[in-house]
């Protein structure tokens, strides 16, 4: 999946842009465990004046497992002036077998993997400062 999040780099500095699970209770933790997930981050300045940059976000799933069934979202916040921005809950359920766990190749050939998506959400919080969901 991928969550990208445009801003100006004036007013936000830099940003944290993460991945998380969202519990029933709390906060959206962030995601960090490498052995459920495979993080990535990617950055570029957009053409044009104004300093816009653009960050990506990747995280992928190496090992599938039943566990990994839940509510995802995609949070972001500038460095400066604390503004947030968070995206749209995306809900992944994963069906199997107990003890099971699935790889890439198995959700390709097979339909295990179901996906209930809010694919594509734009919010704008502070001047310049965008998230775009999208989900690959």
């Amino acid at each position: 999946m991928k969550c990208t999040a445009e801003y100006e780099e004036q007013h936000c500095g830099n940003i944290s842009l993460f991945w998380c699970l969202s519990e029933t209770e709390g906060p959206c933790q962030p995601l960090n465990d490498p052995d459920r997930y495979s993080f990535r981050i990617d950055e570029t300045k957009i053409t044009g004046d104004g300093g816009f940059r653009q960050q990506d976000a990747f995280i992928t799933f190496p090992h599938l497992r039943l566990n990994d069934t839940g509510f995802y979202q995609c949070k972001a916040s500038c460095q400066h002036s604390k503004a947030t921005a968070v995206g749209h809950l995306i809900n992944i359920t994963v069906t199997g077998h107990d003890g099971t766990s699935l790889n890439r190749s198995d959700r390709c050939g097979m339909d295990p993997f179901l996906l209930a998506i809010s694919i594509f959400t734009m919010l704008q919080i502070h001047d310049h400062f965008f998230l775009v969901l999208q989900v690959q």
